[in-house]
């Protein structure tokens, strides 16, 4: 580079040392052959020197430790939490419900043919303590974190299905597909799924008289699929009362809604009903 000027401009060097060579010419145009160097060393801007970026390095895996420390510190504190409310529950309005229908049938046996008007009443009064029990257990299951896995949703809901439909000389098939085995679900989907399958059994067993309710439950790409079909005398989709109101339906509907999932009915009063549900886990 030739310059008249006594003064060189270097711009945008990298950190490092450099030797800058130079020879000049006099006024009678005669060059010094041998000319001159000299050694500079450019400070590199902290942003670009090793220990920074060191540095920023451990210091974003500290942040990330952090984060994660601190999720697990939360998930351990709401398990906590849930385990025990679950527990509460479970001890304090389980024994209270168990007394009243303890209470109810006692009552009931005393009174006997006394005060006939009445019995009805604690009759009622037992049964609905008995299905708040059920309820309540149902709730309490959906809390514990032990039961959070997909294999532990498909055993209830075969318990509850055997249960329920067996005592009314129905069969209960159960197809469940081998790659769920330690899949987790969150505990809103967990619960919802197991009331929808709940109220399904449920509307099968008391309007369908069916022979024959099945359930299929499957993993595909990040979606579990729910299927409950019955060989009941079904109803027509125009006129839903038939299944034994349309609150029932539409609740469900709402619940697959709730955690993003979408439920789907096909029925007619000579094929029966399957009920579909999909959801992202």
């Amino acid at each position: 580079m030739y310059t008249d000027r006594p003064v060189a401009t270097f711009t945008n060097l990298n950190g490092g040392r450099y030797t800058l060579r130079m020879k000049a010419a006099n006024n009678d145009g005669v060059w010094n052959e041998q000319g001159t160097s000299l050694e500079i060393r450019v400070t590199p801007p902290v942003y670009k020197r090793w220990w920074f970026r060191i540095l920023m390095v451990l210091t974003l895996g500290g942040i990330v430790l952090a984060v994660f420390w601190l999720r697990n510190q939360q998930r351990l504190r709401l398990e906590k939490f849930r385990e025990g409310l679950a527990r509460d529950l479970h001890d304090e309005m389980g024994s209270t419900l168990s007394s009243i229908r303890f209470f109810s049938e006692f009552a009931k046996q005393q009174i006997g043919q006394e005060k006939p008007t009445v019995t009805p009443v604690l009759h009622r009064i037992s049964e609905s303590a008995s299905s708040l029990s059920e309820s309540m257990q149902d709730i309490i299951w959906a809390m514990k974190s032990k039961n959070d896995q997909l294999e532990d949703l498909a055993a209830r809901m075969t318990e509850f299905g055997l249960r329920l439909l067996e005592a009314r000389n129905v069969q209960f098939k159960t197809y469940f597909s081998e790659d769920f085995a330690k899949q987790n679900l969150r505990p809103e989907v967990r619960r919802n799924i197991y009331l929808i399958f709940k109220e399904a059994v449920n509307n099968s067993a008391k309007y369908a008289d069916p022979t024959e309710v099945e359930l299929h439950i499957a993993l595909k790409k990040g979606l579990l699929l729910m299927k409950i079909t019955d060989n009941g005398k079904g109803f027509e989709m125009g006129n839903q009362s038939a299944s034994g109101g349309g609150n029932g339906l539409q609740n469900m509907r709402q619940r697959a809604a709730d955690i993003g999932g979408k439920l789907e009915i096909f029925s007619n009063s000579t094929t029966g009903t399957r009920i579909e549900v999909r959801v992202s886990v």
